[in-house]
């Protein structure tokens, strides 16, 4: 993957902004992955965990991110894939983005986004 997680920094509130992740496969077939997302939601559980600690969390799905419902990257080659940030308030949109694919074949990455004025 290139790059290897979609950091978009600040985006403008209701200004949806794409990244284009290269995805490459150097086996000599083709290879399909379903995409999803896991959203990650800090949280500190009323005060008994530090926030140092980075504790929150997680869960299915997240309609801040719009990704393919799945991607095919070819043999011996590459495709691109467009993750979209959009979210219409201010906060931070932060978690993994999944690709399984056949077998143990899975992949994840991390997004995050920081949505304000």
């Amino acid at each position: 993957m290139d790059p290897v997680s979609a950091s978009f920094g600040q985006v403008t509130i209701g200004h949806p902004t794409s990244l284009t992740m290269t995805l490459s496969n150097p086996t000599g077939s083709d290879e399909t992955f379903t995409v999803s997302t896991t959203k990650f939601t800090p949280s500190t559980f009323g005060g008994t965990v530090p926030s140092i600690y980075d504790a929150g969390t997680l869960s299915s799905g997240d309609d801040r991110i719009v990704v393919p419902a799945s991607v095919t990257v070819p043999a011996n080659g590459s495709t691109t894939m467009t993750v979209t940030v959009s979210s219409g308030h201010g906060d931070v949109v932060q978690g993994w983005i999944n690709l399984d694919g056949p077998g143990s074949n899975d992949l994840h990455f991390a997004y995050y986004a920081v949505v304000g004025h």
